[in-house]
Formats: C-alpha cells, structure tokens, sequence
C-alpha cells in the first residue's frame, strides 16, 4: 500500500494484482500479479524483468488455475 500511495522508490518495483494486457504471456482480461511502478497513484507494468525456470512454471500453473475457474464455477452451479 506504501508504494501504492507514495510510489515506488526510483530504480524500483512492486508486485501487484491486475488486469492483463498480455504481458509476460498472460492471456489479456486475466487477473494476475505483476511488477510493477508506481507514481501518483498511477501503475505501469515493469517490462523484461528476468524469470527464472521455477518462477516461470508457477506462473503457467496459475494463469492455467484461472483460464479454468470460469468452467469450475459453471460446473458448481449445475450441482
């Protein structure tokens, strides 16, 4: 929230959730957590930051967990 109010400090960057656009291979409209900067209470996605191969397959796995919740959700309804 610091870094939200105050922004981040130069040089710097924070993770936070939102909407994708299609950074970093999340599907755009997927809410996901990315790094971020922010000033003035405005954020801007930090691109071609480096992913290692661990961080990188935890990311897959949950963009893959929320390309299917919409599906999961229909499925409890019918129930």
């Amino acid at each position: 929230m610091r870094d939200w109010v105050l922004g981040t400090p130069a040089g710097d960057w924070t993770s936070a959730g939102i909407m994708s656009s299609g950074e970093y291979g999340v599907a755009a409209g997927l809410v996901s957590s990315f790094p971020v900067t922010s000033s003035g209470g405005d954020w801007q996605v930090v691109e071609g930051i480096s992913i290692d191969e661990f961080s990188c397959a935890r990311i897959d796995a949950s963009v893959a967990q929320r390309v299917e919740e919409p599906d999961t959700v229909r499925e409890l309804e019918l129930l």
